[in-house]
């Protein structure tokens, strides 16, 4: 299924570099600092993090746009109890704590529509809308403080060691708004958020409806025309 969805976002990335190659249409780079927090509970975490944009601007008031982005792992600790399979089994009960890292990266398409101002306004500000749809990876590494026969036991939550890759499908909303700064460059603020599209279980995840995120980030954005 994610084979199929990465090869959708490559023929739609191709999709817009076929519409900037075949018309005079201007494009942007953007880049931004952000600063994430998921509001999951039982692995609510907040972290820092960078995204690239790449926009193609159809018209004044609409743009197309590409994403990249990546955050720092955030950390969550969590309470869990091992119960014996058997009777017969000594002790019936281990409490332990594990510690989660968790490191998210994302790529997403998407739309831009300028409520005030446009993609090139040089003299005012602006505030636009932003909707896509994301793939969202997220790499969890698991640490147990205390080490389990998981044989003999069975986890309450149930929770694996190790380090292990979660996929989800994000819907992406946001609010932005930018100030021009000099020739073509443009200083801008954004509010956004991920919703999740699907919830496939992963036993590296203490509660799977992870993502609930709000991200707050500055950057600059500089146009090509």
């Amino acid at each position: 299924m994610y084979c199929i969805l990465k090869k959708l976002f490559l023929f739609s990335f191709l999709i817009i570099a076929g519409l900037h190659g075949s018309a005079q249409y201007t494009f942007s780079i953007a880049t931004d600092l952000n600063l994430l927090h998921n509001f999951t509970k039982d692995e609510a975490f907040t972290t820092i993090g960078q995204t690239v944009y790449y926009q193609l601007h159809i018209s004044k008031k609409e743009t197309g746009y590409a994403l990249i982005s990546y955050h720092t792992g955030g950390k969550v600790k969590n309470n869990i109890t091992a119960i014996a399979n058997n009777a017969t089994t000594f002790p019936q009960k281990i409490s332990f704590s594990a510690t989660s890292k968790i490191k998210l990266s994302q790529i997403s398409l998407g739309w831009k529509h300028y409520f005030r101002g446009g993609s090139n306004e040089e003299q005012t500000w602006g505030l636009y809308s932003t909707a896509g749809f994301g793939l969202l990876t997220v790499k969890v590494e698991n640490t147990f403080n205390k080490t389990i026969d998981t044989l003999s036991y069975k986890l309450l939550p149930t929770l694996s060691s190790g380090t292990g890759n979660v996929k989800r499908l994000t819907v992406d909303l946001g609010l932005g708004g930018e100030i021009p700064i000099g020739p073509s460059i443009y200083f801008y603020g954004e509010l956004r958020t991920w919703i999740p599209a699907s919830n496939f279980p992963s036993p590296y995840l203490y509660n799977n409806k992870i993502p609930k995120m709000l991200l707050i980030s500055g950057g600059v954005r500089i146009l090509f025309d």
